[in-house]
């Protein structure tokens, strides 16, 4: 470990900069790929008060419609 901080030491700003930007990369790439193996069903049953308002079909009429505009 101590190799590659005194490498990374060893250059120059701007090089550290890059380095660095490219480690929060990584950093990001993986914590992605952690996080969409485990999908979350937390939305189910939002909009159940809407059921004695609107049938699935007239939601799915209104939905097609925000789309289009």
């Amino acid at each position: 470990m101590f190799d590659i901080l005194n490498t990374i030491n060893e250059l120059p700003d701007s090089a550290r900069r890059d380095l660095y930007n490219y480690a929060e990369f990584l950093r990001k790439k993986y914590n992605k790929e952690k996080r969409s193996k485990s999908f979350k069903f937390d939305w189910v049953g939002d909009l159940s008060n809407l059921n004695t308002q609107y049938s699935s079909v007239e939601l799915q009429h209104k939905i097609v419609n925000l789309w289009q505009k």
